[in-house]
Order: C-alpha cells, then sequence, then structure tokens
C-alpha cells in the first residue's frame, strides 16, 4: 500500500505532472510474476517487460539512492510530539505557536502546531499526532514559528528549542532558516542590524544558531501589519552537513529529487539521462530533479503527451523539507493484494467506509471498460465472426463437394463400369475432400492468426480514438486457437463423410447411355 501524491509545474515551458509515491512500498511487488503478460492483478506501477529497460524494481531502487539526512527520527509509536520550548517578546504580541511538520515512513508530512506564551519560561508543550495514519517510524523534518499580527505591534521573537522528546539531532546535522522568499535580514528591523532599506512586511529569520545543549535558538521579527498582509511565520529545516549555504535571490542548493521520465518528457523537456532541471510554478523554484530513468509511458497515466515525472515520495518530501515547501498531500492510494478474493474483500472494506472516499479496482475498471458500448459493440463483431466462420467454412466445403462431384459425374460412371464398388468410390471421395478440409482448415488458422496480428492493432483506440498505448502485444492464444480450428475441421469433416456416401451413387444408364462413344 502507498500514498500517491502529486505537484504538476513547468519545465523549459512546458506543463509537467510529478507523481510520488513511496518506492519501499511498491518494489516488493514489482515482479516479473505479477507484471507478466495475463496476470491478473499488476504491481504499482506495472510496466510490460518489453517496454522496460531494464530492471523496474531496479529503477525504483534509484528513486531512494543517497537520500540525505532531513529530519530528527522519533523512538517508538508516539501518539503526541512533546516539545521543550520557551519564546519571549519584548512588546506586546498576539498568539504565538510552535509549528512542526512531522513525516512517517512513506513520505507523508504531518503539519502540527501549539500555542506558546512569549513570557521566557521555558515549558514542555504537546503536539498531538494523527497516530491512527501514520505509517511509524516518524521523524521531525520542520519547525516553524508562527504569530498573529493583526492589532499589534511589530514584535522581535527570540525562541530557543531545548529538545524534543525521543528524538536526537543526526550527527553533522542543523537546524537552517528556510524560509521561503527573500531572506535578506534588511528592511525586518532585526536588533543591531542597520535597517536603511526598504521595509519588508513578511515575517523572516534575523538570526538562527544552536541553543547551548538544545536543537535550535533563533532570532525572529514578526510580520510587519502596517505594511499590508505579508507571511506571519518562519521555518527551520534540518539539513546535513556540507549542505551550501542559502545565498540571497537563489534556491536552497540542496538535494535534487532522482526521477524516472517519459518520452514525452524528453521530447518536449530535452532533458534525457542524467539531465538536472528545476520545476517551477510561476517564478517561483519548487525543487530539483535529476533524471535517472526514462520509460516510454507510465502506467494509467493521463494524457501520454503530456511530460510526467514519477518519483519517490520520501525523496519528494526531503527535497521540500529543505526548500521550506508546504508538505505534498496524499491524492490517493495504491493498494495490492495477494488474490483475487484479497482484492474483494479489500475492495468491500473500501467502498463500504464513505471516509475512505472512490474505490477503483483492476476488477472495477475491466468492469467499466467491457460495459463501453463502443468496445462491447467492436467485441460482439468479433464474438460474431467467430460463431460465423465455422458456419460459412461447413457451407463453402458442401458446395466446393458437390459441384466436384457433379463435374465429375461421367468419369464416376466409368469407374463404376469397370467394376469399382460404390463403397470404395465413396472412400475415394472422402479421403479426397478430408484432404483439402485438412490442408484448408491448417492454412486458413494460420492466415486468421497472421490477419489479428495485422488487423487487431488498427482497429482497437482508446476513449478518444487513438491507437492504444502501449501498443498491443501479440499473445496467441494457441489452445482456443487448436480449439476453434478443431471444431471448424470436425463440422466439415462430418458434412464430408455424409456427402461422400450421396455423391458415389451413379445412375449409370443416364451417365453412359448406350452406343455413346467415349
Amino acid at each position: 500500500m502507498t500514498p500517491v501524491g502529486e505537484v504538476a509545474g513547468r519545465i523549459q515551458g512546458s506543463q509537467v505532472s510529478v507523481l510520488a509515491l513511496d518506492t519501499s512500498a511498491v518494489r516488493p511487488v514489482a515482479t516479473s510474476e505479477r507484471m507478466a503478460s495475463g496476470a491478473w492483478m499488476h504491481a504499482v506501477p506495472a510496466v510490460r517487460s518489453d517496454l522496460e529497460p531494464g530492471s523496474l524494481d531496479g529503477q525504483l531502487a534509484l528513486l531512494r539512492k543517497d537520500l540525505p539526512v532531513h529530519g530528527m527520527p522519533l523512538e517508538g509509536r508516539p501518539s503526541e510530539l512533546r516539545a521543550r520550548v520557551s519564546v519571549s517578546a519584548a512588546d506586546r504580541v498576539g498568539r504565538v505557536w510552535l509549528v512542526a511538520q512531522v513525516e512517517d515512513a512513506s513520505g507523508l508530512v504531518t503539519q502540527v502546531q501549539a500555542e506558546l506564551t512569549a513570557d521566557g519560561v521555558a515549558r514542555t508543550v504537546s503536539l498531538p499526532l494523527a497516530s491512527g495514519s501514520l505509517n511509524y517510524p516518524l521523524q521531525v523534518t520542520q519547525l516553524g514559528l508562527r504569530s498573529a499580527a493583526r492589532g499589534f505591534p511589530r514584535a522581535t521573537f527570540r525562541l530557543t528549542v531545548s529538545g524534543i522528546e525521543g528524538a536526537g539531532v543526526p550527527s553533522g546535522a542543523s537546524w537552517v532558516n528556510v524560509t521561503r522568499g527573500e531572506i535578506r535580514v534588511a528592511g525586518l528591523g532585526c536588533p543591531g542590524v542597520p535597517d536603511d532599506g526598504p521595509q519588508r512586511a513578511d515575517a523572516g529569520v534575523c538570526e538562527v544558531s544552536k541553543a547551548d545543549g538544545g536543537l535550535l535558538s533563533a532570532v525572529v521579527r514578526g510580520s510587519d501589519p502596517l505594511q499590508g498582509d505579508g507571511a506571519d511565520g518562519v521555518s527551520f529545516g534540518l539539513v546535513p552537513a556540507g549542505t551550501p549555504k542559502r545565498v540571497a535571490g537563489m534556491p536552497v542548493a540542496g538535494y535534487l529529487v532522482p526521477a524516472l521520465v517519459n518520452e514525452a518528457f524528453v521530447r518536449k523537456v530535452r532533458f534525457g539521462m542524467g539531465g538536472e532541471v528545476r520545476l517551477m510554478d510561476t517564478s517561483e523554484d519548487l525543487f530539483g530533479l535529476r533524471v535517472v530513468g526514462v520509460l516510454p509511458e507510465f502506467p494509467g497515466g493521463g494524457d501520454r503527451d503530456q511530460p510526467q515525472v514519477l518519483v519517490d515520495l520520501p525523496a519528494l518530501s526531503a527535497a521540500r523539507a529543505g526548500l521550506g515547501l508546504p508538505p505534498v498531500t496524499d491524492s490517493a492510494w495504491w493498494l495490492a493484494a495477494q488474490s483475487k478474493a484479497g482484492m474483494e474483500r479489500a475492495e468491500r472494506a473500501v467502498a463500504a467506509d464513505p471516509r475512505l472516499g472512490r474505490v477503483e479496482s483492476v476488477r472495477s475498471r475491466a468492469a467499466a471498460m467491457a460495459a463501453d458500448p463502443f468496445r462491447s459493440g467492436r467485441r460482439s463483431a468479433l464474438v460474431l465472426s467467430l460463431v460465423l466462420s465455422p458456419v460459412f467454412a461447413v457451407a463453402g466445403f458442401t458446395v466446393h463437394a458437390v459441384g466436384s462431384a457433379r463435374s465429375r459425374r461421367r468419369e464416376f460412371a466409368v469407374l463404376r463400369a469397370i467394376g469399382v464398388r460404390r463403397r470404395q468410390l465413396a472412400g475415394v471421395l472422402r479421403l479426397e475432400q478430408l484432404a483439402v478440409v485438412g490442408f484448408s482448415v491448417l492454412l486458413g488458422g494460420a492466415l486468421g492468426v497472421a490477419l489479428a496480428a495485422v488487423v487487431l492493432p488498427l482497429i482497437v483506440v482508446d476513449g478518444s480514438g487513438r491507437a492504444v498505448f502501449p501498443s498491443l502485444e501479440l499473445t496467441v492464444g494457441w489452445g482456443w486457437t487448436a480449439m476453434v480450428v478443431l471444431a471448424t475441421g470436425l463440422g466439415v469433416g462430418t458434412v464430408v463423410l455424409v456427402l461422400s456416401r450421396m455423391l458415389a451413387r451413379v445412375d449409370l444408364a443416364r451417365e453412359l447411355p448406350a452406343g455413346e462413344n467415349g
């Protein structure tokens, strides 16, 4: 089971859709057996073997390769986040909140907050977690401070986070300012900093450092209500040692998310294997991508002419945490069952709980496609052809046998006149017709398979009337083909056996009248 997140943006002027999933949940079911042609169920995502340049499991593993440290792991299965925090302000201020982002094992991020008292006294605050919906273990990936500035003068806060219960900073990692937007302190009115530039309305960080014996200590300038509605909060992210410092006017030079892209991405964005690009939303930088593989198309992925990207959800969450971006929400969940019965039980269970939303399974999708009038009409025409073909074959061979026998009646009469018995003549006719039938049925079966391989890809189209993708894979049902050929041969052979006895009857008096030459 894996959550699915979606992010949209633009690269080189082309609209790009990014799909994120938990590769650790998908890889165990990305086996050749589950993705084989004709398998009743497929892994997510399922790529046909002839379209897969290498092992899908190996390519999915690349999406989480070199995942950087970006959070403080939490011990056990906590139902709340307990932090030791103090915050102070020199002036009268509005309400103040400590904000934290907690990432679970699948990469989904939950944002929680607790109200603080800005009196400088260290307190332990509790931030409840939605434990029933979390995939343990957890890690804290972001901390922040938010304030309600309307109706109050612009405030300067001194925030100290002494520790989080059951969590510690990984070796070499440190908390840094990842607040989106301008990072310069000019215009914030920070204590001890010359303020000769234009005033800024957004909240900002004047300085951040590691607290003595704690996690972080920061001086934060609140938003200025007199300058308009600016951003009312700041964010701090955990980055590993060696991460380049943030430069004014540039995004954090952080983690590039490994990505699998489709061929439309390569054509339109013009970046292939090893390419490094950044996803943008209007003029805002979202995160960077590094192409580690190219697939002809993504399974189940909308418009195949649109550039699409597949990434690992924890890797995407790591990149967004380092850039101070809001967490990715789950737009859907993908489930893989171990058996047909398990799939049906899971489908019924999800459908029975309206809170889980709409359920769509392989079975329901197949049923919907089968009920489509266009597809059902085409399928009915093919079935009708299958049923009528033996009938026409029997009729054709009957006409051929009767016509051939009638054209040779005098020949048969001569044979009878020289002593050939009717049973012997019937046996000759039977052997002759069965040879024709056997050759024709075998040749017809081979030609039918070849014709189907040529015609079916031309008449099978998707809902928009275009050729399906991927193109149809030639998989001949030899068992069914043999049964149809055998049934046709038996039907025609039965008719030949009956006709051979009838056509062997020759009236010698009519065919060889007395005194006629020859």
